[in-house]
């Protein structure tokens, strides 16, 4: 409520842009190859990372590493890493250019191998860290090159879409990993 009062009061309404307005945009102006390569990239990595840190603590408690407190722990290093790959993000990109998305998957693929194949709570927050480093560059990463081959008029579209796809990888993520326990018979979300 007090966020929106100091909204409401001390923000000035934004300025109106007078561009002259195209054509309304089409579907094919939206979705081009490397903006669907975009989507599928925010969708596949929400979808595969969603189960590990809701799965936690159950597989925490599972394997006797501790209690879900524990648990709470571990999994607030991934938002700890997101927050200290934020310093280095530009770094990254200028340094790495177009191939800072692989080094992403590189880093969430260590952090998870970490989570899962050493059974210390330590190690597995310290995998948890990583991956949230890697997330967050990779989130970051898509919104950059979704907004420099974008246009104006079809920068909300996309950005609502990248936006979109990761909800629904989240949401399908669930049913995903019952298909996945179907074929690799395991116990927890995070194996």
């Amino acid at each position: 409520f007090i966020v929106l009062i100091l909204t409401a009061l001390c923000l000035k309404e934004p300025e109106v842009f007078k561009e002259e307005i195209k054509e309304k945009t089409s579907l094919n102006d939206i979705f081009n190859l490397r903006y669907s390569i975009y989507i599928a990239l925010y969708f596949i990595a929400s979808m595969v990372l969603y189960p590990i840190l809701s799965g936690m603590s159950t597989y925490i408690t599972v394997n006797n590493l501790g209690s879900a407190a524990i648990a709470g722990t571990v999994i607030s290093c991934h938002n700890i890493g997101g927050f200290i790959a934020s310093f280095f993000i530009n770094e990254c990109i200028q340094t790495f250019k177009e191939k800072t998305t692989g080094l992403s998957f590189l880093i969430i693929t260590i952090g998870i191998s970490l989570v899962l194949f050493v059974p210390n709570v330590y190690i597995m927050g310290f995998g948890n860290a990583l991956t949230g480093v890697g997330f967050f560059i990779l989130i970051s990463c898509i919104t950059i090159y979704t907004g420099k081959i974008s246009d104006p008029s079809n920068l909300t579209m996309r950005s609502t879409l990248l936006l979109v796809s990761m909800q629904l990888g989240m949401f399908l993520s669930s049913y995903f990993m019952d298909w996945s326990h179907a074929i690799f018979q395991c116990s927890t979300d995070v194996e």
